[in-house]
């Protein structure tokens, strides 16, 4: 029997007889159990996904997916598995955003946020992925009996915490809500479901231009305007300070009587004022903080965790006072906890919130029939899916970063024109690098970084007027929303004066393209844009990913850095840091800011292959032997090992295959 529609608060049942319901957290998500007339659990058992992982009962469901408890029958350990709703499965939009969600969890490794171990694709139903399987309560059970901002703010620093790692990562989460942080029996959050999560340096990953994600409660204004070129870590940093002020004050802090007209008031409205829950401990200065949390505007907002956890942080200091001295009701603390979908999540249209509220979940079985039809446009569909597999350490360049570490540590106080090439062959660990190095100094607010791959701008012959566009956000647009992302952008540096705005619009986006480009007005039209570009006194990091050499446009891009002294280091990652069109006469600064990145020796391959997976040593061998000093063909030696069946993924390190594993493919 398939399992049933299960909605919360519901109670179904023949001839309108109630049913009781069970609700309670045994991991990842909330198990909702509907019990038959007999009081028996009515759960679909004994279905295998991949071959291996055994479905248990159903934890929960979203707007697109739905999550398991699953047996892992290899390991035995209890995982969680989610999956698409029976209903969008097989569609191409759908499935690409899926992919996404993996894509960005598999980018973060931090404590505080819950790891993935296996993705791929099931003939029963369809995508999926496997996570650990925590046990915990979600955020707004436990905060019930916090009566002062002292209790929260270890609970709160380590989210935000979370949050900064994955917005240095490059990952916008864009669903900040209580119910998508989890307290497990340590105490200690989890941030969970980046089901909806944007990829900054993806700026067009699989969404249109104008699209709306995310829960109406907790969405900031730029997602009411749907404008997703316009979502960045301030996009978390809103929907946090909502989060906050919900614990704090027992309610929502925009009431209307439905949630889209509660999203309109945000466009013109910052943090209402505070109401605490009756006895709570509020420290003077909370309302400021928040409010610089929830400004409308973004360019008035705080846009940085760092900012914000050294706002929140200051309050621990400061003295507090308790607004309504009643004694404290740790009951009903939330007042409102439906929260519609902004959007369809595969048609991108808004959802009506009757509908909206509707649990989508169906029979898990009925993905038989919802695979891809003689019509789909397979050029849509997501590419294959495989387990996030990467070195887990820096082994062998360990002193290199190190070096380079301390050096933008001396240059970000005082920021100078700097260039930096991490020179080597196809995965050799180039962009890794460069990760890890801005990696501490994105999370504390040091620097500003933009990542962009290079092939992707170059390819129309004006590399740099689409890096310059690439940073604005308005890279692909048509005219007239480009025009008005540009304005945007510039009145957010300061940029008023109609004849300065008229000076980038008509480079960044001209009319007609001359028929004969001007050299020489190219560097002082990119030297004037590069000046706006450090914004709050931090310098910046413009990452150029993926060359293979250095081009006119890269060198023109460098010698206008330097030759206006701006506060900007470009890194550049390149296969063959040589000038082929001028081989004789390479710039001064090639060879002192090159670092060439050569084999790693045997010793580091294997003790990174260990920290990957659990072999034998005459197993471990024959990866080392194909990695011939290359982290990334180790990654698909073990991939190509996985795909004969020999290995399978497992946590915290994949595993060798049981014989019936093998003997079963």
């Amino acid at each position: 029997m398939a399992p049933p529609i299960v909605r919360e608060n519901d109670e179904i049942g023949q001839g309108g007889n109630p049913i009781p319901m069970e609700k309670k957290w045994v991991g990842y998500y909330y198990t909702l159990t509907m019990r038959t007339e007999a009081g028996e659990p009515n759960t679909q058992k004994n279905l295998v996904v991949a071959r291996r992982y055994l479905l248990l009962d159903r934890l929960g469901a979203g707007g697109m997916g739905e999550v398991w408890r699953a047996l892992d029958q290899v390991t035995q350990e209890q995982v969680a598995v989610k999956v698409l709703l029976a209903s969008i499965a097989g569609a191409p939009t759908a499935e690409l955003r899926f992919q996404r969600e993996i894509e960005a969890m598999s980018r973060l490794d931090h404590p505080r946020i819950v790891p993935v171990i296996d993705a791929g694709r099931d003939p029963n139903v369809g995508l999926y992925f496997v996570m650990v399987l925590l046990k915990g309560q979600p955020l707004h059970e436990i905060s019930a009996g916090w009566m002062s901002w002292g209790e929260m703010w270890p609970v709160i620093d380590q989210v935000l915490d979370a949050l900064g790692h994955a917005h240095a990562r490059g990952v916008i989460h864009r669903d900040i809500k209580p119910d998508n942080i989890l307290i497990d029996p340590a105490g200690e959050p989890v941030l969970l479901d980046f089901g909806v999560a944007r990829l900054k340096d993806q700026a067009r990953s699989g969404t249109s231009a104008h699209d709306m994600l995310g829960t109406v409660d907790y969405a900031a204004p730029e997602q009411a305007t749907g404008n997703r070129r316009r979502i960045g870590p301030w996009t978390d940093i809103y929907a946090f300070a909502i989060v906050l002020y919900e614990l704090i004050c027992g309610r929502l802090p925009f009431q209307a009587p439905s949630a889209v007209q509660s999203l309109m008031i945000r466009l013109d409205h910052g943090c209402p004022p505070l109401d605490p829950r009756q006895g709570f401990e509020t420290p003077k200065g909370l309302w400021h903080a928040l409010d610089s949390m929830m400004r409308p505007d973004i360019h008035e907002r705080l846009n940085h965790v760092a900012e914000v956890r050294a706002a929140l942080g200051a309050l621990t200091e400061a003295d507090v006072e308790v607004i309504n001295p009643a004694p404290p009701s740790r009951l009903g603390l939330f007042s409102r906890r439906n929260e519609p979908p902004l959007q369809d999540p595969v048609t991108d249209e808004m959802v009506p919130e009757a509908l909206a509220s509707e649990d989508e979940a169906e029979s898990i079985l009925e993905r038989r029939g919802t695979r891809f039809s003689e019509n789909t446009d397979l050029r849509l569909v997501a590419r294959p899916l495989e387990p996030p597999l990467r070195p887990p350490s820096m082994l062998g360049r360990d002193q290199l970063l190190m070096s380079l570490s301390r050096g933008l540590d001396r240059w970000y106080p005082s920021p100078q024109p700097g260039v930096l090439l991490i020179a080597g062959p196809a995965g050799i660990g180039k962009s890794r690098l460069v990760e890890e190095l801005m990696l501490p100094f994105q999370a504390a607010g040091q620097i500003d970084t933009q990542r962009l791959p290079w092939p992707a701008l170059n390819h129309t012959g004006h590399g740099l007027r689409d890096l310059c566009l690439a940073i604005v956000g308005a890279l692909g647009m048509e005219r007239s929303p480009m025009r008005e992302q540009i304005e945007w952008w510039l009145r957010g540096r300061g940029v008023t004066a109609p004849e300065q705005r008229r000076f980038f619009i008509e480079w960044l986006m001209p009319e007609v393209e001359p028929a004969v480009a001007d050299p020489a007005s190219t560097p002082h039209k990119l030297a004037a844009f590069l000046r706006l570009v450090p914004s709050r006194g931090r310098p910046f990091a413009l990452l150029l990913d993926a060359l293979e050499t250095l081009d006119r446009e890269v060198l023109t891009l460098v010698t206008v850095v330097r030759d206006n002294k701006l506060p900007i280091v470009v890194v550049v990652s390149v296969r063959d840091p040589s000038t082929p069109h001028d081989p004789h006469a390479p710039p001064s600064w090639l060879a002192p800011a090159t670092r060439p990145l050569p084999p790693l020796e045997d010793a580091a391959i294997r003790t990174m292959a260990d920290e990957m997976v659990e072999l034998e040593e005459e197993e471990r061998e024959i990866l080392v032997g194909a990695a011939d000093g290359n982290p990334q063909r180790l990654v698909d030696a073990l991939n190509g090992q996985r795909t004969r069946g020999l290995v399978v993924p497992a946590f915290p390190r994949w595993v060798k295959a049981p014989g019936w594993w093998r003997i079963g493919r």
